[in-house]
């Protein structure tokens, strides 16, 4: 396997290469990325892989769910329970949600009272948003336990320059579904606020597949509110204040497949989130100050009745940086957590951090970050976890990055406390990971890259479906493959983008992790048409999903191939008119067995500034 892994990287790379030597120019990458270390670093000095996500590609695909949108990223798999609104996991590199870290502004949204812990990214829609970063491979060197596979961080819209910007968007389409966002942003010299609003209403589909005869549509209606703001209060103080509030009632199927209809099931979900900070220079040392806070409440209704829960997270941390010299930063810092659920189950834990990183640039063309992190967990004990990461650019348009890391995830606070799932005795997971990346940068702003990945996972916490209990797998589980992807403009007004993702990942036993495509080829291109007509179109497939069925054990689902096409009329120079056809082949497919995807759709809008 790995053989095979090293040999389609080199293959990519060579093929290439030969292209990308046309460059004349000298291209620098001077994009910041914030999460890939403890200080804000340009993406060209970073060894872990970061993916960006601008406004500007999230307008040009059209997507309502930011979970639809992620799936054709590289490394990334989304599955979900049905429409818009309804239960979605995301995967990156094959490992699920569970292991991955989701922050808006900051705010970690993951989820306490759930039984893995992790964020539904099915209530997340685009809206409003100004940019995503994902951090691939281990990071619980720098985010502790639920960053195994990798950190999703969105920010949410704001003002870019001086002056006061506003913004309105509506859309309406396919299963009644309506859309509608506005937001305000301001910028002066010394502070900056913003203010959205986001409403998402459909009637939505089955969730339990309509093929199998299940024929009651399973609608979803969501408002989600966010703020955010700064002051420069004096010369060496910055203070800031961001939140978000979201309230959401779902239709849902219990059940997929054959007798899964039902017009009882709703949930019923409301959260909020609110983060502060304080900025501080003094003499060689700049200090960071935050204080975060989440809480989630559902109520969840059946037939049996409806059952609540909530989950709270409180954070306070510090974080100071100073300038050894030239070429070395050093990061150091402290953080404490509380988190809690009640529901058919309660309980509680504090997490206390402590961390270090040191960057470290020995000459102009290498970058190096290593990570140090211990956790101490007041319901089963302590963990060290570090992080090697090198940047190396022999010329100005390679650069070969390299991680090497180990981490662990806890067990959530429900894998240890339910009284009828439950396993006190649980220990952590604990894993290690690499990653060997390369790109390569074109002229007019292209870029070709290739990332070989591997993570290994002993002591995995599964369900045993016999006893009904959260239990350690015996054996090591193992997530690889090799990521490839390219963006290359071929005219001014054409350019075309692509990404390939190859995973092999099992559990210790040998099964194959449910809901992970084997491979994942994405293929599109986006074109200027005229001076106000242009044009994004993509063609996904994915082939080698499996899912499990209890009693059954795994099974195959369906290969699929997805299209979708978006067209855009610029009406005047700050109104915009587009129209977007999803599922442009009306191809019937699932990502979860039972439950329903979206026939071909239609869905048209317009967008305006102020």
């Amino acid at each position: 396997m790995t053989r095979f892994l090293l040999s389609a990287s080199a293959a990519a790379l060579v093929a290439a290469l030969p292209h990308a030597a046309q460059a004349q120019a000298e291209l620098e990458l001077d994009e910041i990325t914030v999460f890939a270390n403890q200080t804000p670093t340009e993406i060209d000095r970073s060894g872990a892989t970061v993916d960006v996500i601008t406004e500007d590609e999230l307008e040009a695909a059209g997507d309502i769910r930011l979970s639809d949108f992620l799936n054709r990223r590289a490394g990334v798999s989304v599955f979900s329970n049905g429409p818009v609104g309804a239960r979605t996991n995301l995967a990156i590199r094959g490992l699920p949600g569970r292991y991955v870290e989701v922050r808006i502004d900051g705010i970690d949204v993951s989820d306490p009272s759930s039984p893995a812990a992790d964020t539904d990214f099915g209530r997340l829609n685009t809206s409003n948003i100004q940019r995503i970063e994902i951090l691939k491979g281990s990071q619980s060197a720098l985010f502790g336990s639920s960053a195994v596979a990798g950190v999703i961080n969105i920010t949410t819209k704001r003002a870019t320059e001086p002056g006061t910007t506003a913004e309105v968007a509506l859309e309406y389409g396919s299963y009644d579904t309506f859309r509608g966002a506005a937001s305000v942003s301001t910028l002066t010299d010394r502070a900056e606020l913003s203010f959205g609003i986001s409403r998402v209403q459909s009637d939505g589909f089955s969730a339990a597949e309509e093929n199998d005869g299940n024929t009651e549509a399973d609608g979803h209606e969501s408002t989600r509110l966010t703020f955010s703001g700064a002051v420069q209060a004096t010369e060496t103080l910055r203070l800031g204040l961001s939140g978000f509030y979201e309230d959401s009632l779902t239709d849902t199927d219990a059940s997929g497949g054959v007798g899964g209809d039902s017009d009882i099931p709703e949930s019923d979900v409301e959260s909020w989130g609110l983060r502060a900070f304080a900025e501080l220079t003094t003499g060689a040392v700049d200090h960071s100050f935050a204080i975060s806070t989440f809480r989630i409440d559902r109520a969840e209704t059946t037939s049996f009745g409806t059952s609540e829960s909530e989950g709270e997270r409180l954070t306070a941390a510090y974080r100071g940086t100073t300038e050894l010299n030239a070429r070395t930063t050093l990061s150091f810092g402290a953080d404490y957590t509380e988190e809690s659920f009640d529901g058919s189950a309660e309980g509680d834990r504090d997490i206390i951090g402590v961390f270090g990183e040191a960057l470290f640039a020995p000459n102009d063309q290498t970058d190096i970050a290593v990570s140090l992190r211990g956790d101490e967990y007041s319901d089963f004990g302590s963990f060290v976890s570090g992080r090697l990461a090198v940047a190396y650019r022999p010329s100005d348009q390679l650069v070969l990055r390299g991680t090497l890391a180990n981490g662990f995830r806890a067990p959530t606070l429900f894998d240890i406390n339910s009284p009828s799932f439950g396993n006190p005795d649980l220990d952590p997971e604990t894993s290690w990971g690499a990653e060997l990346g390369a790109e390569y940068l074109l002229a007019g702003g292209g870029r070709i890259g290739a990332t070989l990945f591997y993570t290994e996972i002993t002591d995995l916490i599964g369900f045993d479906p016999t006893t009904f209990q959260s239990i350690q797998v015996a054996g090591t589980s193992v997530s690889q493959g090799i990521e490839l992807s390219a963006a290359v403009p071929v005219t001014d007004q054409v350019e075309l983008f692509g990404n390939f993702t190859y995973t092999d990942a099992e559990d210790g036993n040998g099964d194959r992790f449910v809901r992970v495509p084997e491979t994942d080829l994405v293929v599109g291109a986006t074109a200027d048409l005229t001076d106000r007509f242009s044009a994004t179109a993509t063609v996904q497939s994915v082939t080698g999903l499996q899912d499990r069925a209890f009693g059954t054990g795994l099974f195959d689902l369906d290969d699929y191939i997805l299209a979708n096409v978006n067209v855009s009329y610029a009406v005047t120079d700050s109104v915009e008119a587009y129209l977007r056809v999803e599922n442009l082949f009306d191809e019937e497919y699932q990502t979860v067995s039972g439950f329903g995807t979206s026939d071909r759709a239609f869905y048209a809008g317009l967008r305006a500034s102020f």
